[in-house]
């Protein structure tokens, strides 16, 4: 009976470890060739905007519990030369059509990436190597990076089309241009005075796991939510907020297009970020459970097998047998 026991649980942790991300849209670890992501993850990726757009790099990022991969997405602070009218370049990627095509419009659309801030200043003095932008304004409401989006993924990033955007800032209050530790922040759309940011601060050279969620309400766009939660366990979502976390329920509320909901992800190079930062292992989906990362299937069904030789030699035992040598 124990025997049987242990056999339907073990079926039963196979399953779920092969379910767990039923609802995963997207996952990727940017295994491309070393070029811009708009042309080296295409079609994945399209790119919109004529500045340059994030690259794929050699060297991935580490962190507890993840597998390392071989390559990054490097952020580089070009995403335009200052005052030169020039749109900042994006790259979309379509959630609709691993949504059956349709778009979100419903429960949560959840994004989790690892982000390492490697240098505030690259190249002083340069168009490409601001640091910080100096404005007061850029200095304390941030810059976005991603995000998911109501728009399709070919279309240019607006402001009240992008939902629960990742922000990053240098640490107020009193951050200077050359500041070089960060917050991290989210909104309900990218609206800069909205922005809200975590009460902890980050230093250059951590590598970060971030998780971002974006929920509908029952009246959905004006009740909607957008929240952060950095280095959160990956057991499971965090129930207590604390100093690595922001929950925003006000502000402007999303424009959700026409069909309505969201309908893309985009990363964003812009020159008001560091100039040397790098994403990996991202992963798109409308549970915690698809966007934290889940043991191997290899792994866990070695682990099974274990488990069910070692009751099955117990019940050997039990019943005044032993387990049979090949010697």
């Amino acid at each position: 009976m124990r025997f049987l026991y242990v056999v339907i649980v073990l079926t039963a942790l196979l399953a779920l470890a092969q379910s767990a991300s039923a609802n995963l849209l997207v996952y990727d670890s940017f295994e491309y060739s070393n070029a811009s992501l708009g042309t080296a993850g295409s079609p994945n990726w399209v790119k919109n905007g004529g500045s340059p757009d994030p690259t794929v790099v050699t060297g991935g990022l580490s962190y507890p519990g993840f597998s390392d991969s071989s390559n990054s997405l490097k952020y580089d602070g070009s995403g335009v030369n200052q005052g030169s009218g020039v749109p900042n370049a994006t790259d979309g990627r379509d959630l609709t059509g691993p949504n059956g095509g349709s778009p979100l419009t419903s429960g949560a659309v959840y994004y989790s990436l690892l982000l390492k801030v490697n240098a505030i200043q690259t190249f002083p003095g340069g168009s490409s190597g601001n640091g910080w932008s100096s404005p007061t304004s850029n200095l304390a409401q941030g810059a976005f990076m991603a995000g998911l989006q109501t728009l399709v993924a070919s279309a240019a990033p607006a402001t009240a089309t992008i939902a629960a955007p990742l922000c990053i800032r240098p640490t107020n209050p009193s951050p200077t241009q050359f500041t070089t530790t960060f917050q991290l922040g989210t909104a309900r759309t990218s609206l800069g005075p909205d922005r809200t940011y975590t009460a902890n601060s980050y230093n250059l050279g951590d590598t970060i796991f971030i998780v971002v969620k974006y929920t509908f309400g029952a009246n959905s766009p004006t009740d909607d939510t957008a929240t952060i939660y950095v280095n959160p366990s990956l057991d499971a979502e965090p129930v207590i907020l604390d100093g690595n976390d922001v929950n925003v329920t006000g502000g402007t509320a999303l424009n959700l297009g026409t069909p309505a909901g969201i309908k893309s992800f985009f990363v964003r190079n812009n020159s008001v970020e560091p100039d040397d930062q790098q994403i990996d292992e991202l992963r798109i989906g409308t549970s915690w459970l698809d966007v934290t990362p889940e043991p191997g299937s290899a792994g866990l069904a070695l682990c099974c097998a274990g488990m069910l030789l070692n009751a099955r030699r117990d019940r050997r035992r039990r019943a005044g047998g032993a387990p049979r040598s090949d010697g």
